[in-house]
């Protein structure tokens, strides 16, 4: 009993120091250029069991925002591939010691980069897993090292010298609505908060610079395949603190689990 209300104590200071850094973060201070857009994410992931101890993870991010003209269509903002290994240490806790992401950054919206950037990215993965009554919690910290391209003001490629180093904590928690456990047809809420903190030569932000937030439903499909669809904000701060974007649509998350583990008696 101790145990068990010292674990739940704990996740209610951690629940309301994120919403304080959050609060704190939307706050839109005076004089930092602000602007809203309309975004539509899309997500494709797989997890591929191998054993009962290592998962392989893929996934693709396509990543759109409204157009810099009209701001009534959509153009590309962003598209990354990610991969790693998952190590699971238990049933609650999981490792991936190593994981690479591909990322293809795009002109768009209304406030354009200077020029089109690629970016690679190496990252570390913590991840513990619990419940609260039919409640499943996830508790995900990442940290990553980024190599991101850069240009010279007449457009010159200088390579990925632009490093910077980033961690991100992220809290989601989903409910089965219509049955008692997430199984084939259960229709569950979903939401999720993540925070990033930045560092870096070409970073002088140095408060939480991104939150993530969402709010929808999971349809188990069948015991492989899932949707995600619902409300997605970003709130997204530029290095140097003097922008920020305010990125307000959709996220759509299509989840393809495969088990190509050896079964045991």
């Amino acid at each position: 009993m101790r145990s068990y209300l010292l674990k739940n104590k704990i996740n209610f200071i951690l629940v309301l120091v994120l919403m304080m850094l959050a609060d704190e973060t939307l706050a839109q201070p005076a004089g930092r250029a602000i602007v809203d857009q309309s975004v539509n994410w899309a997500s494709y992931s797989s997890n591929i069991k191998l054993s009962n101890k290592l998962t392989w993870f893929v996934d693709g991010q396509f990543r759109l925002a409204s157009a810099t003209e009209s701001f009534k269509g959509f153009e590309p903002m962003q598209h990354q591939i990610r991969t790693h290994a998952d190590i699971a240490l238990n049933k609650k806790i999981s490792v991936a010691p190593f994981g690479y992401v591909r990322v293809w950054n795009y002109l768009y919206g209304k406030q354009p980069a200077s020029f089109i950037n690629q970016e690679h990215r190496i990252y570390q993965q913590f991840t513990y897993k619990h419940t609260f009554r039919k409640t499943s919690i996830q508790h995900r910290f990442r940290t990553e090292e980024r190599f991101i391209q850069d240009h010279s003001a007449l457009g010159e490629d200088l390579g990925y010298i632009n490093k910077q180093f980033r961690i991100r904590y992220r809290l989601m928690a989903t409910t089965p609505l219509n049955k008692e456990k997430v199984e084939p047809g259960a229709i569950s809420s979903v939401l999720f908060y993540e925070g990033f903190m930045s560092r870096g030569s070409r970073v002088t932000f140095h408060d939480i610079d991104q939150n993530r937030l969402f709010a929808g439903f999971a349809y188990q499909a069948t015991s492989k395949i899932s949707v995600t669809l619902g409300y997605y904000y970003q709130m997204l701060i530029k290095s140097n603190g003097a922008k920020q974007e305010n990125n307000i649509g959709t996220l759509l998350m299509v989840t393809h689990n495969f088990d190509l583990s050896k079964k045991e008696d």
